[in-house]
């Protein structure tokens, strides 16, 4: 697309090296922001077609038989994604089971608009960030709701409230959707303990789009546990010794070494970590570590379980895969509550 419409933005560096592009599945990653009913204009449309060969890929002559295609596979179709300009060609994206149901990207727009004026939001009232592949197989849609849902937890950085769809036409990714909650002065995004909701589902002809009015309805329901937690995470202080439990316990084992080392040393410093020796032979908090770039958004030296909150968001959120950096956002609160000795948030739900 080589002129942006009015009012959609693109939100990347061209200059940003290709080893700090955010990737999907390995495919890059482009970033899109505009209100939310103008989104559309940037997402692709795609179309089923049989899974066989072209007459014309045998010889010139081949072209000339009445039959265009042969060898068509009964099991399998192409997912194409078509032309937006008379420039372009139709471009195979994957390749799909009979049964997979082919959920446009422009389907889950349509859904979420529907969803939004169901909860008496304006969807003029609200913005979006579009998370797209290159080749528009894979989508993840942010919705921030208007800032009437914001709130401040207690350390005058305010938070807004995300409605979070993810969708595929190539059956590399399920469909989901969920809600968290977004710190605007470092970009962290993260899902609170006892209020996650979460729908995950296959792409069969059972799939139905009806979960994102529920999962929205459900999460406004829930703003006031989730605000109530974050300032018990607040007010819980956390000494030297519970820290250092924690991350050479479960964020190690959840995330590996060096991203609980890099949480420590961010908590007891303020600043993201540079490893003197990646390979030392040492628990996570006792590396060889000087300051990196300072963290945003993060009190040091991190007293209370809120502010290591942080710290692990702005973990995930520099993680460059998208599907991990999803993966991780979503254990957020069980190690909050693995910090603070609570038990894991049975109140999740999640539906295959």
């Amino acid at each position: 697309m080589s002129q942006l419409p009015d009012g959609v933005s693109l939100m990347e560096d061209p200059t940003t090296p290709a080893e700090r592009q955010r990737k999907w599945l390995g495919e890059p990653v482009l970033r899109y922001a505009s209100p939310t009913p103008l989104i559309g204009a940037i997402l692709p449309r795609f179309e089923r077609r049989p899974f066989a060969l072209e007459t014309r890929m045998l010889t010139p002559q081949a072209a000339l038989w009445p039959t265009p295609l042969f060898g068509e596979n009964p099991y399998y179709d192409t997912v194409v994604r078509l032309p937006t300009d008379e420039r372009e060609d139709p471009m195979p994206v994957g390749i799909v089971s009979k049964r997979y149901r082919l959920v446009q990207h422009r389907e889950v727009l349509d859904t979420i608009l529907h969803a939004l004026r169901g909860a008496d939001i304006d969807p003029e009232m609200t913005t979006s960030e579009v998370e797209i592949t290159c080749s528009g197989s894979r989508m993840l849609m942010h919705v921030l709701l208007p800032q009437k849902y914001e709130f401040d937890p207690g350390d005058r950085h305010p938070m807004g409230l995300r409605l979070e769809c993810f969708n595929s036409v190539d059956g590399s990714t399920r469909f989901q959707v969920l809600m968290g909650w977004y710190r605007f002065v470092c970009s962290n995004g993260m899902v609170v303990g006892t209020t996650q909701l979460r729908f995950r589902y296959v792409h069969n002809y059972s799939l139905s789009l009806d979960d994102i009015p529920r999962v929205l309805a459900s999460g406004l329901a829930l703003i006031a546990q989730d605000r109530e937690a974050c300032r018990h995470w607040l007010q819980t202080p956390i000494d030297e010794s519970r820290l250092v439990a924690w991350v050479d316990g479960p964020v190690r084992d959840r995330w590996g070494v060096l991203a609980a080392a890099r949480a420590y040393h961010i908590a007891r410093s303020g600043h993201d970590a540079v490893f003197l020796d990646r390979f030392e032979k040492a628990l996570p908090h006792s590396k060889s570590m000087a300051n990196g770039a300072p963290v945003p958004g993060v009190v040091a030296p991190a007293r209370n379980a809120f502010s290591l909150s942080q710290v692990i968001s702005w973990l995930v959120q520099d993680r460059r895969e998208l599907q991990e950096r999803t993966d991780r956002l979503l254990e957020i609160p069980d190690l909050l509550n693995e910090l603070i000795g609570g038990k894991s948030a049975d109140a999740s739900r999640s539906q295959e």
